[in-house]
């Protein structure tokens, strides 16, 4: 159970978490940015369980 706390708690901490939201779409949240990349129809919203965290959003690719 304290592993699992830990997890979450370094989670919300600024580390990354990453996945797709569609067949050509990719997204990144690290240190309260939201990033959300590719072409094609949104499928998924799976950074939902973040909203709290998330400051800001970038659609495309940061440089």
């Amino acid at each position: 159970m304290t592993a699992l706390l830990c997890g979450l708690l370094g989670l919300h901490a600024g580390a990354q978490t990453q996945g797709t939201c569609g067949e050509n779409l990719t997204w990144v949240l690290t240190n309260n940015t939201l990033v959300i990349a590719g072409t094609g129809e949104m499928t998924e919203h799976p950074w939902a369980e973040f909203k709290d965290d998330i400051h800001t959003v970038v659609i495309g690719e940061v440089k």
